[in-house]
């Protein structure tokens, strides 16, 4: 370990040796270190460097447990708690993902809000590093204009906040948790055990710098994007439509609506009718007809949906839809046309089909880039072979594959073949 790290446990150490001497139980003191700790200014950026993330986090998260018992749900005083520049350090060190050390932090916020029913989900709309450099920007120009902040602000979600989480989002990272949404997995607890949690540190200190090291660190965690999501499309706040869409925001939303899990997918479907709403009454929005087109021919797709039964839809048309909702903005992109035929043919998906595949293979008007494109769409399809075996058995794959093999096919087609044959075959 780095000298960095004995300097932060060294100062947990003596903080939680110097505070709190006249508090009447030894939680309390914990409480207060751990608050100290949250009100240094080198926490955020000791908690986002690479080398010390999951050692501040098991050090926040211990003081945590050690000050959780001192809280009670109960309490009128607001010194009890966090104060809501401390709850905005939490957010800020948060970055969504599914690394250890994100998970140490929900873990500590979701168990704060559980334990003192004080609502977390303001301050979690605007997270991570972006929103950490907001955070500190404001509250320099509050202590420059003697500015008191009003702590009961907790719970208010107003439109600059909706709009600062929008803009702090990481459209990349969202794309990236689109294509490979954990179809099979998402439903398991998120919850982590002391053991696990040390172990996973000590795994990941060890397998540092390993090129075979899987980065849990570029995608984002369901369990925290759904809710969040949820969070922003419902606070009646003026969101920015084009943003949600561009974003791939809306996008994990209509994949996840391919989870096996029944939770998962009932608030995906809850989500997805508010964001349609938003969608429909968006009339400045280029594009905002085919948007409504595409959405129409996932729902037309969908049976058997009530209020009691959330059906799981294949990951063929979510993946499908959740790419081609961005696309359906930019009239230069090249999907364009194919995806915009195919919403005027047709006004619903077959389960038994990988959309515009066949359509984009055998047309003689698309080009190089747009059979990749369906291609290297298809193999990310391939993921979830087994609830899309059918469609991908319709589709003729050999035949495909061996078309894009062949010396007449080009090399990105080629590439994106063999990708699919691997994820087919795996």
């Amino acid at each position: 370990f780095s000298p960095a790290v004995f300097r932060i446990v060294a100062f947990a150490v003596h903080a939680a040796a110097l505070v709190g001497d006249g508090e009447p139980s030894a939680q309390l003191k914990w409480f207060a270190c751990l608050k100290q700790l949250l009100n240094c200014r080198f926490y955020t950026v000791r908690v986002h460097a690479t080398e010390l993330r999951d050692i501040v986090a098991l050090v926040t998260q211990g003081l945590w447990k050690l000050a959780r018992p001192s809280l009670s749900k109960w309490s009128g005083d607001l010194s009890d708690f966090f104060t809501l520049d401390e709850l905005e350090t939490l957010a800020g060190a948060y970055s969504g993902s599914c690394s250890l050390a994100d998970q140490l932090l929900l873990q500590v916020l979701q168990e704060y809000e559980s334990t003192t029913c004080q609502s977390v989900r303001r301050v979690l709309v605007a997270f991570g590093p972006v929103a950490a450099e907001a955070y500190v920007r404001e509250r320099i120009g509050r202590v420059r204009y003697f500015i008191e902040r009003d702590e009961n602000d907790v719970g208010v979600m107003g439109q600059d906040v909706v709009a600062n989480g929008l803009a702090a989002i990481d459209g990349g990272r969202l794309l990236r948790t689109v294509t490979e949404f954990p179809v099979m997995s998402v439903g398991a607890s998120s919850d982590v055990s002391a053991d696990t949690q040390l172990l996973g540190a000590l795994i990941n200190h060890t397998c540092q710098g390993h090129a075979g090291a899987p980065d849990r660190s570029l995608v984002y965690d369901v369990q925290f994007v759904l809710p969040w999501m949820w969070t922003v499309v419902s606070s009646g706040a003026g969101i920015d439509v084009r943003r949600l869409i561009d974003s791939n925001a809306l996008g994990v939303v209509i994949t996840a609506l391919s989870s096996d899990s029944e939770r998962v997918r009932k608030l995906a479907y809850f989500t997805l009718d508010i964001a349609y709403k938003l969608v429909v009454e968006a009339h400045g929005l280029f594009g905002r007809n085919q948007c409504v087109l595409l959405l129409d021919v996932l729902r037309n797709g969908v049976v058997g949906r009530s209020d009691t039964q959330f059906p799981r839809v294949p990951f063929t048309h979510t993946l499908f839809v959740a790419t081609s909702l961005p696309v359906t903005l930019r009239p230069e992109h090249e999907m364009y046309g194919a995806v915009n035929r195919l919403l005027l043919r047709r006004p619903w998906l077959k389960p038994s089909e990988v959309p515009l595949l066949r359509a984009v293979i055998r047309s003689s008007v698309e080009g190089v880039g747009a059979r990749a494109y369906v291609l290297r769409l298809a193999s990310q399809m391939a993921r979830a072979f087994g609830p899309c075996a059918d469609a991908f058995r319709h589709a003729d794959m050999v035949n495909t594959v061996l078309a894009q093999l062949s010396a007449l096919g080009d090399v990105p087609a080629g590439r994106a073949a063999l990708t699919m044959l691997f994820h087919i075959s795996s």
